[in-house]
């Protein structure tokens, strides 16, 4: 993790290789509120964490296209109130135990939601 990442106040989650990237978690860890920049983000992620309430939602243009759209967004979210701002912090630390790799069980949570979504059993019964 980039050792300044935790005096951010937002992180840009943007698309490496893939939709997904250790970059989120690093910038939830840190404290950090996410903007998540395409829909396919949240796709790849379990479903029983809340991550639009997390963060917010900025999609990046492509090219020229869009970069009005943008502009008026980052205004927007720049101009939060401090408490909006505090309302995303409590919320990653209200869900710090389950994005924290470090906790224990945490990874048998996301494998048990990963089995219970490829229908290898059905936890409700």
């Amino acid at each position: 993790m980039c050792p300044t990442l935790p005096m951010a106040k937002y992180g840009f989650h943007i698309r490496g290789d893939t939709w997904g990237a250790n970059r989120l978690m690093d910038i939830l860890l840190s404290r950090t509120v996410p903007i998540f920049t395409a829909e396919e983000q949240y796709a790849i992620l379990p479903d029983f964490v809340p991550w639009r309430d997390l963060g917010y939602f900025l999609p990046i243009p492509h090219r020229d296209n869009g970069k009005e759209k943008f502009d008026q967004g980052m205004l927007e979210l720049l101009n939060n109130s401090p408490e909006e701002y505090k309302r995303k912090q409590d919320l990653i630390d209200k869900w710090y135990h389950v994005l924290d790799h470090r906790q224990p069980y945490q990874f048998d949570a996301y494998m048990n939601r990963l089995a219970e979504m490829i229908g290898l059993y059905d936890n409700k019964k």
